[in-house]
């Protein structure tokens, strides 16, 4: 188990990206789990982690201690470190059946307010289907989001 400080440290040693990257693969470049990294989210988006009711909240070590809302990507906050959530659907054919899963992802990006707001997350998507060659079957459904990056 990894302390929420020692993945602060680590979120600071990631080097700014021009790319929106898929939770799975934050998580591998910070040596955490995913399960660890959603943990980790919670605790920096409430401060601390445990309840205030039954007197179990345990603020995070300072300058972490104040709530940072990691999704607003309309001020910067001192990890530089942002995310967006995409729904996804993803429709498996097997056998002639046709099965709908949907689930949602988190990507995250790595560096100013500014630049995450200038890379369009849906856009680069969009490209991905494109050098992948799944918009052609994408174009007939436009709610569908497959997730491609990671």
């Amino acid at each position: 188990m990894v302390s929420f400080l020692q993945v602060a440290q680590a979120v600071g040693t990631l080097e700014t990206d021009v790319y929106w990257i898929h939770e799975s693969t934050l998580a591998k470049r910070l040596g955490v789990t995913e399960s660890e990294l959603e943990g980790w989210v919670k605790c920096v988006r409430e401060g601390g982690s445990g309840t205030k009711s039954k007197n179990t909240f345990k603020s995070n070590p300072p300058p972490y201690n104040a709530k940072i809302d990691l999704a607003d990507l309309s001020a910067d906050n001192i990890l530089d470190l942002y995310y967006q959530e995409i729904r996804s659907k993803t429709v498996p054919k097997s056998n002639r059946e046709v099965w709908s899963l949907f689930g949602f992802h988190r990507y995250y990006f790595i560096g100013t307010s500014e630049s995450c707001r200038s890379t369009s997350l849906m856009t680069q998507i969009d490209i991905a289907r494109y050098v992948v060659g799944v918009h052609k079957e994408l174009l007939n459904n436009e709610d569908s989001y497959c997730v491609l990056l990671c």
